[in-house]
């Protein structure tokens, strides 16, 4: 069975960038599956809600709506962006 190894010198500040993306590698894909596959058709529903009680939701609103939702999906699988793009 093939394996790989990588080393990574954590007092580099560069490397330790790189690590972090090694390490929350399938954090990213677990959220980006749970953004792709769960997520439209439950802000679909949300928002045809949102307009059902509020005449004045506007594309905006839905965007906002969309946006803090993937946020959530973000924290919820505990990804800090900032430590993670430089």
């Amino acid at each position: 069975m093939p394996t790989a190894t990588f080393t990574f010198d954590l007092s580099d500040p560069d490397e330790r960038q790189e690590y972090l993306r090694f390490a929350h590698s399938l954090d990213m894909a677990s959220a980006l599956y749970d953004i792709v596959n769960n997520t439209r058709k439950s802000m679909f529903y949300q928002v045809e809600s949102e307009i059902s009680k509020n005449p004045d939701f506007t594309s905006f609103d839905a965007v906002d709506l969309v946006m803090d939702r993937i946020i959530e999906i973000i924290n919820e699988h505990s990804i800090d962006i900032n430590k993670l793009i430089d």
